[in-house]
């Protein structure tokens, strides 16, 4: 595992197509925001492992699919209005 250490506004960089933002830091948590192809499936890893049947203490390279809960807030929330204008 790799372990770095980023202020506010860090981005990092994760082969040539993929970024990660530190977006803000406040007490114990990070949001974080992540930009990727629509092809790579970006999943908090408890959703990861209970979508390919894994067993949830398994974490060794599962950081590569996690996203933070606001992402996946802003995500819902998009489909959700998604749906609204489409029906």
């Amino acid at each position: 595992m790799l372990v770095l250490t980023l202020k506010m506004g860090s981005t990092l960089m994760i082969g040539d197509e993929i970024t990660v933002t530190v977006a803000s830091i406040e007490g114990n948590g990070v949001e974080i925001g992540i930009n990727a192809p629509k092809n790579i499936p970006i999943h908090r890893a408890e959703l990861y492992h209970r979508l390919h049947g894994l067993d949830g203490n398994r974490s060794d390279d599962a950081w590569i699919y996690t996203a933070p809960k606001a992402v996946l807030r802003l995500l819902s929330k998009k489909l959700r209005s998604y749906k609204t204008l489409n029906h």
